[in-house]
Formats: structure tokens, sequence, C-alpha cells
């Protein structure tokens, strides 16, 4: 579970890395295309090529796939229609929003299934607009005012705005028409968009352009200007952008001998789009929430633990509520970068986050690269090493690196990063625990000479699956994966990187934070499959609130009630953090271990002594009910308790008390915490018992009321974050 600090949003929307992954994946044919890990898996790539660096930029990464599973096709180009998919899709478009329709008849009636058999939704007017999402026999399927049903063809007809050419079922028509009303793209003519012929060098940069004023970016420049050598040959609707473009470092064009042309006309080749991507991952910076941390609650609970075969009760009435689902929006949200610093070996650590000596061990090729890394977090390529287990130590200056039988390989001075070589998606075994994908950096541990801080620089989307297999059960609903993937996604961008800056990296693998353990040494592929397949579906989804990312905190179970930030961890909060009954959390209880837990006391014992000494009380006992709780109306969590001594002295604990309600709970003898919990007061034993609903800070989602939500009452991972989240939304990340 997350279990943080206290984070203050600000504005931070420069959106300049919005328009990062844009050209990235112009070149994906959405019916035709093929996975590809690395650049090693084509054979029409060489080491030796211009483009080498940038196609294994965008394809490490995940922008690009391969034509085939072998095959880039660097010199392939890319459609019209295409370039618009893959921008729509980046931005979280849903295409079938953006496919209108026209009722053509009077009194027409919306059918709950595509036939005159099925009962009537709602009847329509004539030129109702409704919109297209597919089709049946002679029905189409439509949405109006958030209904859904079936209008027969004869009674409406597709409405395709300008172009005659984009015919409404075609892959790329929402898109097509997304763009053109947003003001991101142009047809040929005032009638044809021309989707199936090649996008253009200028055109690229236009609609690049285009979509940097509909998202607000301001695009970095370089402060120089060129004057192309075929300048006069850029079309005039096209002149802004290509300037912008140039100005930014993004097109340089191609020497002539008497200075450099453009070729504006030309088709770009994939090998120039994965070119002019990692231009722009590289033209400018953006900026990221400023976050500050305060003190977190003394302990840290465990995370859900997987449930045992046990059966699920039966869904009641009291779960029959609306939700409002946190439903995709068609623009960007800006998010830090894509490569995420994770300090590893934290649970093996000999002094601050680091150790004496590290082993890496190759597990799917052979040899590594070594190297360093960028300011823009790139691996920068230097040598080999052919050993597949190298051992690394250092001596304060120095890394010395050697192979498994003792051989002295590299000596090197400063940070030195290592890759391993991989046919595929490359894993590696540290110090024998857990398997990582990525890369690593080592680095001079701070303040601790002789020591070396162990640095995994990871791909955002595989962080997430290196974090909820162990956050979550491997077999859990998969909405309750989805809804674990946005979160993880979100919470590591507005985590507090400055509070390991220090030790070079942005997160810690574990303690205070959600736990990241990459690849565990004892499980085998397979048992990733379900939750990588979840991080797959919502990979780039963040979730956010008024356009900002949201702080998805979340906590193992809320034991019934989930409570407001402001209530546990103090300041304004957030306002869709906010405590409310969960009625669905009671259908894992026979799943989540510790859900409740019960210790009784005697009154003049030892603990309660303890307890009335450490809230203080002085020394005295607890007096016969004692011990009053104070819970918020809405919710039925603690708000207070107060203690009074046989003394007659009394003492009120709450979240603005040095000794607060974990303390509280943990002086009565528990070692899982929550604020749910109640006490009662039996006199024929003398004694005090404490029963704990839940386990962990009652904030944002429940993981075991996501386990119930889809296990057990069917609901997807959009109306589980809509639930914990009040008010969010789910955009695309632009890097």
């Amino acid at each position: 579970m997350v279990l943080l600090h206290k984070l203050k949003k600000t504005a931070f929307f420069r959106r300049f890395l919005a328009i990062c992954l844009l050209l990235a994946v112009t070149a994906i044919l959405p019916s035709a295309e093929a996975d590809a890990v690395s650049v090693s898996d084509f054979t029409d790539i060489s080491s030796g090529a211009w483009y080498y660096d940038a196609v294994s930029y965008v394809v490490s990464r995940g922008l690009f796939n391969g034509t085939t599973t072998n095959t880039f096709t660097p010199k392939g180009t890319m459609t019209r229609g295409m370039f618009i998919t893959v921008l729509g899709r980046y931005a979280g478009v849903d295409p079938s929003a953006w496919c209108a329709g026209t009722v053509t008849g009077s009194g027409v009636n919306m059918r709950s299934g595509p036939g005159t058999s099925y009962s009537v939704v709602t009847s329509l007017s004539r030129n109702t607009a409704v919109t297209l999402t597919g089709e049946s026999g002679n029905w189409y399927k439509v949405r109006y005012g958030g209904l859904s049903g079936y209008i027969s063809k004869d009674y409406c007809k597709p409405a395709y705005h300008r172009f005659s050419d984009v015919d409404y079922s075609a892959y790329y028509a929402g898109y097509v028409i997304w763009g053109y009303e947003k003001g991101i793209v142009d047809g040929m003519s005032s009638t044809v968009f021309a989707p199936g012929s090649d996008v253009t060098r200028e055109q690229i940069c236009k609609l690049l352009n285009g979509y940097a004023s509909y998202a607000g970016i301001t695009l970095a420049s370089n402060g120089t200007s060129v004057t192309f050598t075929d300048q006069s040959s850029i079309s005039s609707w096209a002149s802004a952008g290509v300037a912008a473009m140039q100005r930014a470092g993004v097109v340089v064009g191609e020497s002539d001998g008497s200075g450099y042309r453009f070729r504006p006309r030309s088709s770009a080749t994939r090998a120039e789009a994965a070119t002019i991507f990692q231009r722009f991952a590289n033209a400018g910076s953006g900026g990221h929430p400023e976050v500050q941390p305060t003190a977190a609650p003394s302990a840290t609970p465990a995370p859900a633990q997987e449930p045992s075969s046990q059966p699920q009760p039966t869904p009641t009435a009291s779960t029959d509520q609306s939700i409002s689902p946190a439903t995709i929006e068609d623009s960007a949200v800006s998010v830090r970068a894509r490569t995420i610093r994770v300090g590893i070996l934290t649970n093996t650590q000999s002094y601050k986050y680091a150790v004496q000596s590290v082993t890496f061990e190759n597990l799917t090729g052979s040899g590594f690269q070594y190297g360093s890394f960028a300011g823009d977090r790139s691996f920068q390529y230097e040598g080999e090493l052919s050993a597949s287990t190298v051992v690394v130590t250092t001596d304060g200056g120095t890394f010395t690196v050697k192979d498994s039988g003792g051989n002295v390989l590299l000596t090197y001075g400063g940070s030195l990063a290592l890759r391993a070589n991989s046919d595929g998606t490359s894993v590696t075994r540290v110090n024998g625990e857990y398997r990582y994908r990525g890369a690593f950096e080592l680095r001079q541990a701070y303040n601790a000479s002789g020591y070396i801080s162990v640095i995994n620089y990871v791909d955002v989307e595989d962080y997430v699956k290196g974090v909820i297999p162990y956050e979550y059960g491997n077999t859990w609903p998969a909405e309750a994966l989805k809804a674990a993937a946005v979160c993880a996604r979100t919470y590591v961008m507005v985590a507090d990187w400055s509070a390991y800056s220090s030790y070079g990296f942005d997160i810690m693998g574990n303690a205070n934070s959600q736990t990241y353990r990459g690849r565990a040494i004892t499980y085998s592929e397979s048992y990733f499959s379900g939750t990588d397949a979840a991080a797959d579906a919502t990979a780039g989804q963040y979730l956010t609130y008024n356009g900002d990312l949201c702080v998805t905190v979340y906590s193992s179970s809320d034991g019934g009630a989930t409570e407001d930030y402001a209530h546990i961890w103090g300041g304004s909060g957030y306002p869709y953090l906010i405590g409310k009954v969960d009625p669905y959390e009671q259908a894992a209880s026979g799943y989540a271990s510790n859900y409740t837990y019960s210790i009784t006391n005697s009154r003049t014992g030892s603990a309660m002594n303890s307890l009335a000494s450490r809230a203080g009380l002085g020394n005295t006992s607890i007096a016969q009910n004692g011990i009053r709780i104070e819970t918020y109306p809405a919710t039925g969590n603690v708000k207070s308790i107060t203690l009074t001594g046989t003394n007659g002295a009394t003492v009120t604990i709450d979240q603005n008390t040095g000794f607060g309600r974990w303390d509280f709970l943990s002086a009565f003898g528990f070692t899982a915490y929550s604020y749910r919990f109640t006490v009662t007061y039996d006199a024929a034993s003398d004694s005090f018992t404490c029963t704990r609903l839940g386990w962990g800070h009652n904030i944002g989602l429940s993981q075991w009321g996501a386990y119930a939500m889809a296990g057990t009452y069917g609901k997807s991972y959009q109306e589980i974050l809509g639930f914990y989240y009040d008010g969010t939304h789910i955009r695309y990340g632009a890097y």
C-alpha cells in the first residue's frame, strides 16, 4: 500500500513535453503492427545506421513497433490517416465520440437492440445529432444524451462534416473529425482529407505546431533561425510550423554543399520520424509538481496479501449506488519523465541505501554494455563487457568490474551505467535476488565512501509492472489490477522525488513508498501475466482532477469507510480524497488478513498503565469507562480518543497531538493500524477490548475494496477509480 508524505500541489502545466510522443507513434499501422522491444529484434536495422540510436530510443520505450516481428522498415512511409490516428490515441481521444450521425425521420425510436422486437429506449425527432459507435446489420449502434441503443439505417445517416472520403467506419474517422474540429489538421481540400496519402515532412511540422497550439504548449527555441536552400518550396500554410520545428532543433535539414535543404514535400520515413521524435524528447524542459514532505505516520501497514480460497458474499442492496466513473478525457497531462530512477537493494542495505558490492547477471542475453546516463536519462553507450555475470566494487573514487572468476574487466571513474545485452526485453538479476528490467546506474554512495548506490533506470510502464504484483495478488480480478496500475503510475509522478535527490534517485523501491521489486526470483514469468496485462491495458493512463495529476494514495483495507485526507494528515486536503462509507469492501472481508482484529487488556494491567503514561496521564491507571471515542459523523472513523485516569486527569488524542491515534493502537498492542476502531469496557473482567477494522491509513483506494468491486460486483476499473477518488478523470501522459 502507499503510505506517504503529505503532498502540496501547485500548478505545473508547462505543456511542451506533451508533444514528445507524437511522432514516435505515427509509424504504427493500427491493423498491422507487430510488437518489438529492442532494436536488436530487427534484421533490417544495422548498428552503424545513422538512425540506429533513434530507433533504439523509441522502440525501447514502447513508442514504435515493428512492421513485423523482426523488421522495422526504416524507409517505409506513413499515411495521413495513420498519423492522425496515433496522435489521437496518444491524446486519449475516444474516436466513437467524434463519429456523428443525424436522425433523418420524425419520431424515430432508439431501441435497446438491433431490431424492432427490442424495447424502445427513447424517441428522437428529425435532425437530432447522435454519436455512431458501431453497426449491426441494418442498424447503427448509437449514443444520445447518455443513453445507448440502436437506430435503423433507414432513419439515420452518418455525418461526415467536411470530408467525403472519410468513411465513418474507417479506423481513423473519429480521429480525423477530432483533429479537424480542434484545429490540428486540415484537409487537402474543403471536402477531401486523403487519409491514404503519405504524410509529408512539412505536413508533420504543421500538425505538430497545431497540436502545440491546441494543447497550450510553448515550444523551446535554440535561438537560431536557418533559411533552407529550398525555402521557396515550403508551402505558405506550413512555413510557420516548419520554422517553429527548426528553431526548436527538431528538424535540421540535409547539407547540399551550399547550405541545408528541408525537402518539405517529401514523404517522411519511419527512420526520419524516429529521429525527429528523439530530438523532440530533448528539445525543451517541462515543469513538474512541487511536492513537500511531512512526517509520515509512525508505521507502515503491510500490503494486501493473496486471498485464501473462500466463497464471496452475495452483493446486497446497500451497494447499489450511483458511481461516476473516471472517464478518459481527450487531452494529455504533463508528467515528469518516461524513465524512473529507483533506488533498490534497500532490504539488504549496509549503509544508507547502499552496498559494498553488487553482482549483476544477464538473464536474457550475453554480456553488458557500459557507459553513463545523460541529463535526459538516456543511456550513453561507451563499450562492451563480454561476461554475463559481473561483480562491481568501489574504493570510493573508482568502480572496479570483475567477472565471476575475479578477472578485472573494467575500471571506471564517475557514475557507471550498465545495461544487459538482450535479444528482447533485458532482465537482470541483482545480488541473486530480484530481477529487474531496464538499466542501472552505480554511484558512489552519498556520504558513505566505499559504498555503492544501485539505481534502476526503468521505463514507467515496466516500473508499474514491478509494483502491482507485490501490492496486489497476481490472480486478482483484472479490473482491480487495472485500477492498481493507474494508481501506481500516477503516484510515482507526484511522489517527493526531492527527498532522495542527494542519493541520485527519484523514489525508493519500498520504504515509505509503494513496493517495487521488479520480477521476484521465486516467480516464473507466467506469474506476472495478469498484472502485466493490467499495466498494458492502461498503458500511459494517469488519474487527474481538474487537469492535474492526483495524489493516488491507497491502503490495504478501509474497514468500511474511507476518510478525508485533511482529517488524517492535516492541511487543506484534496477534494477528491474525501471520506465516505464503503459498502463494497465487506465482500472481501473473508479474504483480507487482519480485516478485523481484537485485543483485550486488563484495565489495571501493564499495557493499560503504559498507555496512560505514554499518552500523558502520568503514573496512573485508566478509570472504568475511561476510554471514550469520538468519530466523524459521515464515516464512523475515529476522530479523537479521550482518556481519563483514576487520578481524574484527562487527555485527548487526535491528529494534532504528538501521541496520535495510531500510537494509541500501538500502545494497546496492535502492530497493524487503521483509523477505524472501537473500544468497549467489560465491568465483569475489568478490561478494555479494542476492535480494529481495516488496515491502513483509510485514505483513497482500498485494495480489498477494489478486489470486491471488480470480483463480486463486476465494476470496471474506471468505476473503481471514480468511487475512491471523487470527480476524477483519466488522461494520457505526455513526457
